[in-house]
């Protein structure tokens, strides 16, 4: 009878098998992240290598094997366990550009964080401004679990995609990037000096979950007018500027009003409305009385 050669032979390695550690579900998941693969090519491959091995099959089998189908490292391996993020992300502090779309008023920041939450950057190093990236393969392979978290179907998500385009800035495009010697079609995140803000991760997750565009709006706008030196201080801002800031009309009080609410609620922000006297002048110029007003002075929750 004649011998079949095993086609993974050159894979296996018999010597030192028993020393390494088998395939699980949490090696896998690693490899998946670490060369960018998809849940159908994990798991192809994963069933490809345990009918070669058996249960001697160990994750540099599986490694090995998806470096044989022509895969390189996508992103440089953390030590966080990412599988308990939400979003498949190494990013501590997720990046918002605030210079352009977020005033207008159609434009969903709740799409725009989902898709910076999977997106990458060339240099890590780099401060200021930047661009981060992501390709539109990336994202449709995501699609499904950026529409859970959002609470939208692909439908709408993708025609808020195509909202934010159409406004032609440079802050949201589709380039033309070259990976692994092939252009790839990638969606780029442009931000620059003074036009961003970054976003904790687990505040991220709270954003884009539970609360709505608006939310993520008004928050991003706060982080970066709440700041000084670096730092987070007390800050009176109007209405009017706010809500303008926001895309919204002057006669959106009572969305800012409520806006504001779920944000206190959620611990993100805090306010103080300070009672200010404000002198009466009559024609010639001299003080006949004063008009109370009050201001509302906003703060950032950093705990």
């Amino acid at each position: 009878m004649k011998n079949i050669k095993n086609p993974f032979a050159d894979y296996a390695n018999p010597f030192s098998a028993n020393c390494r550690p088998r395939i699980n579900n949490t090696n896998a998941t690693e490899l998946k992240e670490k060369y960018n693969l998809s849940s159908i090519e994990l798991d192809s491959y994963t069933t490809n290598v345990l009918s070669a091995f058996g249960t001697d099959a160990t994750v540099d089998d599986l490694e090995d094997y998806i470096r044989k189908q022509g895969h390189k490292v996508y992103n440089v391996e953390v030590k966080e366990a990412i599988e308990k993020r939400i979003f498949n992300t190494a990013q501590n502090t997720v990046v918002l550009p605030t210079k352009q779309l977020i005033k207008i008023k159609n434009t969903d920041f709740r799409v725009l964080l989902a898709i910076s939450t999977i997106s990458n950057v060339d240099d890590i190093t780099k401060s200021g401004a930047n661009n981060r990236y992501v390709s539109l393969k990336k994202v449709d392979r995501n699609m499904d679990k950026l529409c859970e978290q959002i609470n939208i179907s692909p439908s709408q998500f993708r025609k808020h995609m195509r909202t934010l385009l159409k406004n032609n800035s440079d802050e949201f495009k589709i380039v033309d990037r070259e990976y692994n010697g092939e252009v790839v079609k990638c969606y780029e995140i442009n931000y620059v000096e003074g036009g961003f803000i970054t976003i904790p991760y687990a505040k991220v997750e709270k954003l884009i979950i539970g609360l709505s565009n608006n939310c993520i709006k008004l928050y991003s706008n706060l982080l970066w007018l709440c700041q000084k030196d670096g730092e987070f201080i007390d800050k009176h801002i109007s209405q009017e500027n706010l809500l303008e800031l926001m895309g919204l009309s002057k006669n959106s009080d009572r969305i800012l009003k409520i806006t504001t609410e779920t944000l206190e609620e959620c611990k993100l922000i805090k306010t103080n409305k300070v009672w200010e006297s404000e002198s009466i002048l009559n024609d010639e110029g001299l003080p006949i009385g004063s008009s109370p007003k009050s201001k509302i002075y906003y703060s950032i929750v950093t705990e």
